[in-house]
């Protein structure tokens, strides 16, 4: 029994609380099940109106107990980098997951703390914990890093978070740490190293290829192409050659044996080193003649396909072979089909066949009077070949699949692949987007923006290098442009030189002299002067002195006019530019400073540009749209994709679909309610509750959607059959001999409920609805017969016959109802079967079983 602890005083709850919830702690860890130690058991010492208070309690904290346990299952399942699935238990299942996000976060060091987002209270916990343990053991990095560089992992205080002796930090995150190859230098530590021909960027992450010799140009062991991939140096071949095994020589590619050719059916193709030709077929110049023209029996066409009868060369008028034809308007030759214009010389009791310069005398198929042939579905019956031939839906058919999809035909059907680009939704079954940014399939540079599109992507660069730079696209650096290779400074003329800086560059002039002092005071300044009575300090043209005596250079371009309108000012030491104005490309603007064109952010300065989301390119936007829309027409807005329409072939919902803004949602008819997958619908046993079916007699049916009170009252002179149910028999079973209104009435009535769906079909043929089975004696006989009392349904809805039904025998005096054509619904069908009875050829009573079919109104 279970003790109250001591001095317990009654009426005070918080010592039940804490006692009691001790109790349910050990409970758990004892890996007791808290339903049987929870069961009912009195705690000695707890009031009896505590009890339950207690009990409650004890369940409470026992489960959060076994929860916590559980919890720390997985977190330890993850840190020895086992996978999640292995674990027993759903909690265990679920930290597990958190701890490894934490874990990967933590390796990026992208911070262990949420601002608002939450996984819940035990998984926050969770990812927090075994985030800030790897975290802690990383260092930032602030400087680039050699490649031998080591991430060092101080040894954590946490001995359970802490990898396996016999494991590194590499395979327990891995493809996480290193862009290449992550190296362990430790348990807990490791640096990162790339492929060959690789060097390792400033992040200690990242690799990017170095600048190597091309190991073609001093050793080229191929006979034809070389390719120095900077790993290792690849031999590939011209058109019309084949690798050798030797991976290094190339020999003839035999197209024509290959069946790599596109000769005509006319045609013979003839190999050659490295390409083929076609050769056209020699032709008849005669018209055949019926001596020596054989029909062929025997031999079927090498293609069944015989199509496009043209010849693509050009030809003059008088110049088309035998059996082709000048068209005036294509300018080819077109082959001339004898069998309809009437000029071949086939007999009778033969069928001519069309060829392309020429046609063949066929045998004819023999005429019986039997059905015609049946091909299997995706075939079709040649008249030309006598049999059955595939259907090629991609050619036959307009847009067999969708535009997101190309059509590959097969052997009797075809299938719908999705194009580059896209993948398969395994719910809706339509090829949808690669988000190639997202997957991390895009081959964008670290300067680089990944832009995805419809079936691809784009590589944007994040932000202009600016004035006086250019980006290195191998690099993925911005270099300094030297404006003095292009003799910026040549127009001042020789005494000035030119002196490059870091985004700019200075003219300097050669030996300039600073203010020289004069006595003379009649000689005036090249521009400016300061003087005295005695002396006048002179500055060089395009300066002026200042009050120090210092020359400062004069910005020409803040007076109005220095060049022309169509020209921009730009300053320099001691004089300045006029330059063209630059043309801008739409989607840019002119920066007048820099006389350069910069790119317009048109999604900053047009809000509302896209409907949705905008994204800024180079010299122009883009719009896309949220999930469940699509693109209009004008690239801007975005409209609703009605899925309920676009999908109805592959049946979203089993009840009713409902279109949404950007989603749609599966509704169910009265007395359904929708499955926790969001799209079935599950029928409602209103039979469960209580009060339903309240007359005399009655009994409550469930079917699917409904219920019907079925009332199973005896008629008069019938009572209750005490050993079944559904039976009822008369009140007095013997007749006189003579009272045959007597022996005709049934000696007993049964009643029989049978639920459908509508529509219901079998494809393996007709249903078996009921079985009856009489006495199973030698002597006696049983006659079978089946009658429509009645059917009740809509007016819309077509009411079954007795011709729906059969009655067949299946054995010795047993008969079987079965269903031979779908049933539509709602409706009530009600059968009468009567069983007569014979002993040895006399007539000893009749029983009739009353069958009630109801037919729901859906197909679900």
């Amino acid at each position: 029994s279970l003790l109250a602890p001591e001095g317990y005083v009654a009426g005070d709850l918080e010592p039940t609380f804490q006692h009691c919830c001790q109790l349910g702690s050990v409970v758990a860890a004892q890996d007791r099940k808290c339903d049987e130690a929870t069961s009912g058991t009195p705690v000695q010492g707890i009031p009896a109106e505590q009890q339950s208070v207690c009990l409650s309690t004890m369940q409470l904290c026992c489960v959060l107990s076994v929860r916590d346990i559980q919890c720390k299952e997985g977190k330890q399942a993850a840190e020895r980098g086992l996978g999640c699935q292995s674990t027993k238990f759903e909690d265990s299942k679920y930290c597990c997951e958190a701890c490894k996000l934490g874990m990967i976060s933590g390796s990026m060091a992208m911070g262990c703390e949420f601002q608002e987002f939450s996984l819940g209270e035990m998984w926050d916990e969770t990812y927090q914990t075994c985030c800030t343990s790897i975290s802690s053991s990383t260092p930032p990095v602030t400087a680039p890093i050699s490649p031998n560089t080591s991430f060092t992992t101080p040894a954590s205080n946490k001995p359970q978070k802490t990898p396996q002796s016999n494991e590194n930090i590499c395979d327990l995150l891995k493809g996480e740490l290193c862009a290449h190859i992550c190296v362990p230098t430790g348990t807990s530590s490791y640096r990162c190293d790339c492929e060959p021909g690789f060097s390792l960027m400033a992040d200690g992450k990242t690799c990017q290829q170095v600048k190597f010799q091309n190991r073609c140009e001093s050793n080229n062991p191929c006979q034809q192409r070389c390719t120095d991939t900077g790993i290792a140096i690849e031999c590939s071949c011209l058109t019309g050659f084949q690798l050798a095994a030797d991976n290094k020589s190339c020999s003839d590619l035999d197209e024509c044996a290959l069946g790599l050719h596109d000769c005509g059916q006319d045609q013979t193709c003839q190999n050659e080193v490295g390409t083929f030709t076609c050769q056209d077929i020699p032709r008849p110049t005669q018209p055949p003649q019926r001596q020596t023209t054989q029909p062929d029996y025997d031999r079927e066409p090498e293609d069944e396909h015989v199509n496009n009868n043209t010849i693509s060369s050009r030809y003059q008028e008088d110049q088309c072979p035998f059996g082709y034809i000048f068209n005036s308007r294509t300018q080819l030759c077109q082959d001339v089909d004898e069998c309809e214009a009437d000029l071949h010389v086939c007999s009778t009791g033969e069928v001519c066949v069309n060829m392309p310069g020429g046609y063949r005398c066929s045998r004819a198929q023999p005429t019986t009077t039997s059905q015609p042939v049946r091909c299997q579905p995706g075939f079709q019956y040649s008249d030309v070949y006598h049999r059955c031939i595939d259907i090629d839906e991609c050619s036959e058919q307009e847009s067999p699949c969708d535009s997101n999809q190309v059509c590959e035909n097969t052997m009797g059907s075809y299938l719908c692949q999705c194009k580059s680009g896209f993948q398969l939704d395994s719910i809706t079954q339509a090829c949808i987007d690669i988000n190639e940014c997202q997957v991390d399939l895009h081959n964008c540079l670290p300067s680089q923006r990944c832009d995805n599109t419809i079936g691809s992507f784009q590589c944007v660069r994040y932000t202009s290098c600016g004035t006086g730079y250019t980006l290195n696209a191998q690099t993925g650096l911005c270099e300094d442009n030297d404006e003095c290779a292009l003799h910026m400074c040549d127009h001042l003329g020789p005494g000035y030189k030119c002196r490059n800086t870091l985004g700019f560059f200075r003219c300097d002039k050669i030996n300039t002299p600073g203010p020289s002092s004069t006595t003379e005071t009649s000689t005036p300044c090249d521009s400016c002067s300061l003087s005295t009575p005695s002396i006048t300090f002179r500055c060089p043209r395009g300066y002026y002195a200042n009050a120090q005596r210092r020359c400062i250079d004069i910005n020409e371009c803040e007076k109005s006019g220095a060049c022309k309108p169509n020209q921009v000012c730009i300053n320099i030491p001691g004089g300045y530019i006029c330059s063209n104005k630059m043309n801008c490309e739409p989607g840019f603007r002119l920066n007048e400073e820099t006389n350069r064109c910069m790119d317009i952010d048109e999604c900053v300065e047009q809000p509302g540009l896209c409907d949705h989301n905008c994204h800024n390119s180079w010299g122009s936007y883009r719009c896309t749209c949220r999930s469940g829309y699509t693109l209009y027409q004008d690239n801007r807005t975005c409209a609703d994709i009605n899925e309920c329409e676009m999908f109805k072939d592959r049946r979203l919902c089993i009840g009713y679909c409902v279109n949404q803004p950007g989603s749609y949602s599966c509704q169910c008819p009265q007395g359904y309610r929708l499955g926790i997958d969001g799209a079935s619908c599950q029928d409602i046993d209103e039979c469960t509750s209580q009060n339903v079916c309240t007359g005399r007699n009655e009994v409550c049916l469930n079917m699917r959607g409904a219920y019907r009170c079925v009332s199973t009252a005896c008629p008069p002179d019938y009572i209750k059959d005490s050993q079944h149910a559904n039976r009822c028999k008369r009140i007095t079973m013997s007749c006189r001999e003579d009272d045959k209104e007597c022996l005709q009435k049934p000696l007993t009535y049964t009643f029989h409920f049978i639920t459908l769906v509508s529509n219901l079909t079998r494809s393996s043929g007709p249903l078996d609805l009921f079985m009856m089975r009489g006495p199973m004696w030698s002597s006696t006989n049983v006659q079978f017969d089946l009658r429509l009392d009645k059917v009740h349904t809509p007016p819309s809805v077509q009411a079954a016959s007795l011709q729906s039904f059969r009655l067949e025998e299946a054995d010795h005096n047993v008969a079987n109802i079965r269903l031979l054509q779908p049933l539509i619904g709602p409706q009530d069908i009600y059968l009468q079967l009567f069983m007569k009875f014979f002993y040895n050829g006399i007539y000893g009573g009749t029983t009739i079983s009353n069958i009630a079919i109801f037919v729901s109104q859906y197909e679900f």
